[in-house]
């Protein structure tokens, strides 16, 4: 008789193989671990990498798109022949000719009209201290207009004995020296004054309010009954106005229309009676003031 397999006393004993804790052989173990290690990626940093990829892409997308565009504006606009200057257009509403104009805007006929930025050329007409504003526009496809707005001199500022003096607006702003403005009235004894320079304003300081006082006084015409020589602005209580007939008028800082007004009545009434005023303080009282004759 054949057997297929050995007898049971013949067999071997197999050893049961030891199963690693959760039911899993080692080797398993060691092969899922070692695949997952491989593999596994941290999705936060996958997110970043992907963000960071996608903003590159459209910056550098952006930028040739600024230089594609600026290439082409520069072949349509600020290179063609066609948008050459032929005409310059100026105005003023001051003394300023068209020649000083185009010298401060640094313009010439014949540029490019997109060869320059208008606010650029608008900055250079007004950092000129006689320039208030200035308006600058294009008109294809050859003209430019340009149109400033200048400041009025008000006063002089200096000693009533220099020669050349400087000349004041109306903001206080320093716009030019004066070779002959005798017909403005003097600003005097602003010791603050005497270190600034052309385009500084002393507005802010002890000639605010004579600056005031004469905006009044020319605003209200008041130059036709009485004519200011100067204003001493040495004292911070009151302003002290000489006249160009030698009457002398005291009036307070916060009180300066009304005082104004009150000193063209009282010299009305003294040239009705044929009497000349030497002094008007209206520094103890607006209403009662303390009136001295010649």
């Amino acid at each position: 008789m054949r057997f297929n397999r050995a007898p049971l006393f013949l067999r071997k004993k197999r050893k049961p193989r030891r199963r690693a804790r959760g039911g899993r052989s080692r080797g398993a173990v060691l092969f899922v671990d070692s695949k997952a290690s491989a593999v596994g990626v941290d999705p936060t940093l996958r997110f970043v990498l992907g963000l960071l990829a996608v903003v590159g892409l459209t910056a550098l997308i952006v930028y040739g798109l600024i230089l594609g565009g600026r290439t082409m504006g520069r072949s349509l606009f600020s290179n063609n022949l066609e948008y050459s200057m032929a005409h310059i257009e100026t105005r003023s509403d001051g003394v300023l000719k068209s020649d000083q104009l185009l010298h401060f805007a640094q313009l010439k006929p014949g540029e490019n009209l997109f060869g320059f930025k208008l606010s650029e050329v608008r900055d250079r007409l007004e950092k000129e201290p006689i320039i208030k504003t200035a308006r600058v526009r294009r008109q294809l496809p050859d003209r430019l207009y340009i149109e400033v707005k200048e400041r009025v001199p008000i006063a002089r500022l200096g000693r009533a004995s220099n020669r050349i003096n400087r000349l004041l607006d109306v903001d206080g702003v320093i716009i030019g020296k004066a070779f002959d403005a005798k017909h403005l009235p003097f600003i005097l004894g602003d010791t603050a004054a005497a270190s600034a320079g052309l385009g500084d304003s002393i507005g802010n300081g002890r000639s605010r309010d004579a600056l005031v006082a004469l905006s009044i006084y020319l605003d209200q015409r008041l130059d036709r009954y009485m004519e200011i020589q100067s204003i001493i602005v040495g004292s911070p209580e009151y302003l002290d106005i000489r006249l160009q007939n030698g009457t002398r008028l005291k009036l307070p800082r916060d009180q300066i229309k009304s005082g104004l007004e009150h000193a063209v009545a009282g010299l009305a009434k003294a040239r009705e009676v044929g009497r000349v005023i030497q002094l008007i303080d209206f520094v103890p009282s607006i209403d009662n003031p303390i009136v001295t004759y010649l």
